[in-house]
């Protein structure tokens, strides 16, 4: 079976599609894991890699570790900080929507809102 060059050139876009897909749902896998660490994993995954691509001596490792011990746990704090604003953010919005709403406008609002929460547990959930 002799192929010609319109199918190669579509078993090569094809491949090349698939490839990107596996890679974005690859990359998007270890962001969720990333995000799902604790504090003490983020640590030792960031020394880690430090060690290994910079090469650090032992006194650097200790150095970075030391450096690391106290920016991850800031670093932590200041999402936690910003997560509370944004919600805070959020609600003031949705009050102030709720406000302005008429009795059937006001339905529809909390049922987008209820549409996307849902959205929002699916999202964590898979990650």
């Amino acid at each position: 079976m002799k192929l010609n060059w319109r199918q190669i050139a579509v078993t090569v876009v094809i491949g090349f599609l698939l490839g990107g897909v596996f890679g974005l749902c690859l990359g998007n896998l270890k962001a969720h894991a990333w995000a799902r660490s604790t504090p003490e994993q983020k640590k030792a995954r960031m020394l880690g890699k430090f060690a290994a691509e910079l090469k650090l001596t032992d006194g650097q490792k200790a150095e970075a570790k030391k450096i690391l011990d106290s920016t991850v746990d800031q670093m932590e704090s200041a999402r936690s900080e910003m997560r509370q604003k944004y919600q805070a953010i959020r609600a003031e919005m949705k009050g102030g929507m709720q406000a302005i709403l008429k009795d059937n406008q006001r339905v529809r609002f909390d049922k987008m809102e209820a549409e996307w929460e849902v959205r929002k547990k699916r999202w964590k959930s898979s990650s």
